[in-house]
């Protein structure tokens, strides 16, 4: 379809990356919304199978029973009503499955003469904004692209600028004594943003932020400027090729370790949800493997049906190059859906956010896939091969490394970018409002960091996903039974939906000093302590009710509330609002 509404702008002519052999889409058949019980596992609650079939075998098919049967001759007048009633079936078909081009599914059906049509057509994207409807379109772009030629030449542009957000055009912040933020939006803005309240200006009230815990910060994911980036020295060239000890974690741990590094207060206001980890937490078996697959294919269903889950403000901003690390090669079977699965639901949610989204692979299998197989290729800005990594390990962080380099080359303009958003492809990002973090992102660092050069970093919380009973079959639950019945205390443990982020939080004990860190102690081994409390949002896995520490198995814990607070400490020991 053609899209009158968003704002698409020129970019930089790029260098190619690699040779598109092969072309093809595919397009996905979406059932209609369901609206579960808490209570439901979620298997109970899987949509029925669905199946794809391509247009023409069914003419073809059709036509072979035709011609084995003897019939009459047709009079003019019921030839021609036949006709007519095989062209509105046939005009309602191939609508379907237009309708459905913007999810993902698993059967070709587009010839390449039409991806080739389609390819053509990108020389006929609008240029003309016109309102705020433009911000809710998914995919963001209109056609298909050849990333073999670099990124596209336009980029989506929505929302506030660096110079906005410290200019206070459109937006102002307060920074409060007690550590909360006040964000104020107007109505005079100067940029594509949405009014949040029709005619009136609006003030929101945040939680704020807090210095993380060093041992406790890593998410996989980052926030920061273009500028934080570029400076920070430990994210090199030279760094890649000679450093021997580069693990999949290097690609956070190389941003954070020099840097001013932020976490917000209530977990609410901006965290990922780890898919991966939900498989370390039970075991591993095939029955869970199974489970898993349907559990994914569940919420994958969920985050397209309801494509602001994770950012309930609908704010969006396309000052962000959104750069995602993705690793599958050659693995086959659940491995390889699992990883597909998760690159689905990831650049979704992403782009709901940032739509500028750039992918980054290390093997040829992966970019073959994510350009032409994947049925994201309009969700995309750009897709990277980096072909002379040394170890499948440095994925991560040579996508970082990779970035960088792209925008110190001009292949990525400063000019159209003020920010980047880095994230494994694993990770579902939810923020509650986009521009606040972005603002945080352009503080000054404290007098320590300062010293250093060090640039601010916001770090989202880590959601790490916990498997229930109700979720799984019986054969698992049963395989599984000793480890269900210690994490799941036999159905005793406390779970709290959260419907919606942002009526809700889940607050972390605030430091006695303004940014300080997190001083709610740690909770080893979580599966063991009853004290520790599970999240469930909408059809998606529970997960512990904190932030978690992969590295020392330890969680910071945030308590819950169904109305939602600033998370500030009263003389009771409790939190007011």
């Amino acid at each position: 379809t053609h899209n009158n509404n968003t704002l698409l702008v020129p970019h930089h002519q790029s260098i190619a990356t690699h040779h598109i052999t092969s072309h093809h889409i595919a397009l996905h058949a979406v059932s209609p919304p369901s609206s579960p019980s808490s209570n439901a596992g979620l298997l109970d609650r899987l949509p029925k199978k669905r199946h794809s079939t391509a247009l023409s075998a069914t003419m073809n098919a059709t036509g072979l029973k035709r011609q084995a049967k003897k019939t009459p001759p047709m009079g003019v007048t019921t030839k021609v009503l036949l006709g007519l009633a095989c062209a509105v079936v046939g005009i309602q078909l191939w609508s379907l499955r237009i309708a459905s081009a913007i999810f993902e599914v698993h059967d070709d059906i587009m010839t390449t003469a039409m991806w080739q049509h389609i390819a053509d057509s990108s020389l006929q994207q609008s240029s003309q904004p016109s309102g705020w409807s433009d911000m809710f379109k998914m995919p963001p772009f209109d056609t298909i692209h050849d990333f073999a030629q670099g990124p596209r030449s336009q980029r989506i542009v929505v929302g506030y600028t660096k110079d906005d957000l410290l200019n206070g055009r459109g937006v102002s912040f307060h920074d409060k004594e007690d550590g909360t933020v006040h964000m104020n939006t107007f109505q005079s803005s100067s940029r594509n943003v949405p009014p949040i309240d029709e005619g009136t200006n609006r003030t929101e009230k945040f939680a704020g932020m807090t210095r993380e815990q060093r041992s406790g910060g890593y998410s996989a994911a980052w926030l920061t400027t273009v500028d934080g980036l570029l400076k920070t020295e430990r994210i090199s060239t030279d760094h890649l090729f000679t450093a021997d000890k580069i693990n999949l974690e290097y690609g956070h741990i190389a941003m954070s370790i020099d840097n001013w590094n932020l976490q917000a207060v209530d977990m609410f206001d901006f965290f990922v949800h780890h898919l991966s980890y939900y498989e370390r937490v039970t075991g591993k078996g095939e029955e869970l493997r199974n489970d898993t697959i349907k559990l994914l294919e569940v919420m994958q269903d969920d985050y397209e049906q309801n494509q602001f889950y994770n950012n309930p403000s609908k704010q969006r901003n396309g000052h962000t190059l959104a750069i995602v690390a993705y690793f599958a090669g050659d693995s086959k079977g659940p491995s390889q859906r699992r990883s597909q699965l998760f690159l689905n639901m990831t650049i979704k949610t992403v782009a709901s956010i940032f739509p500028n989204v750039a992918v980054f692979v290390g093997h040829p299998l992966d970019y073959e896939y994510v350009t032409q197989h994947s049925g994201l290729n309009q969700y995309l800005y750009d897709v990277q091969l980096m072909k002379d990594l040394r170890s499948f390990d440095h994925i991560t962080y040579g996508t970082s490394v990779t970035a960088k380099t792209l925008f110190q080359k001009g292949v990525y303009s400063q000019d159209d970018f003020d920010f980047v958003y880095y994230t494994e492809s694993d990770e579902l990002p939810h923020m509650r409002n986009v521009h606040y973090l972005l603002r945080h992102t352009l503080q000054e660092p404290d007098p320590r960091h300062a010293k250093k050069n060090a640039a601010p970093v916001i770090i989202p919380h880590r959601g790490q996903p916990f498997s229930i009973p109700p979720d799984v079959s019986a054969d698992t639950v049963q395989r599984w039974k000793k480890n269900y019945d210690k994490a799941y205390l036999n159905g005793e443990r406390t779970i709290h939906d959260v419907p919606d982020l942002m009526t809700s939080s889940c607050c972390f004990e605030r430091p006695a000093e303004k940014n300080g860190p997190f001083i709610n102690p740690q909770k080893f081994f979580p599966l063991v302590e009853s004290d520790v409390e599970l999240i469930r949002q909408h059809r998606s896995f529970s997960h512990v009710a904190g932030t978690g520490d992969v590295f020392a198995k330890s969680f910071f814990t945030c308590r819950f509330s169904a109305e939602r607070e600033m998370c500030l400490s009263s003389e009771e020991g409790g939190t007011t609002t």
